[in-house]
């Protein structure tokens, strides 16, 4: 299944939130108010329902993008 508009520009902020990119205000905003993300120390960091909808959104693009910080498999080195 492909993504709508809507849908691929909202996990292209998602994965630039991840990857500390620069995102605009009122994208910020608007995922604050949805849940996916917080500000800590006035950095926008995603939240477990945020890290949800960027997994949900990849299975729907056919795209596994997993990061190091979401590894829960010791295998997994730094």
């Amino acid at each position: 299944m492909a993504l709508s508009k809507g849908q691929t520009v909202q996990l292209a902020a998602l994965l630039g939130i991840m990857l500390d990119e620069v995102i605009p205000e009122y994208v910020i905003e608007d995922f604050q108010q949805r849940g996916w993300v917080t500000l800590i120390n006035e950095k926008p960091r995603l939240t477990a329902s945020g890290l949800d909808e960027k997994n949900r959104l990849c299975h729907f693009a056919g795209l596994s993008v997993k990061f190091l910080s979401e590894a829960k498999d010791e295998r997994v080195k730094r």
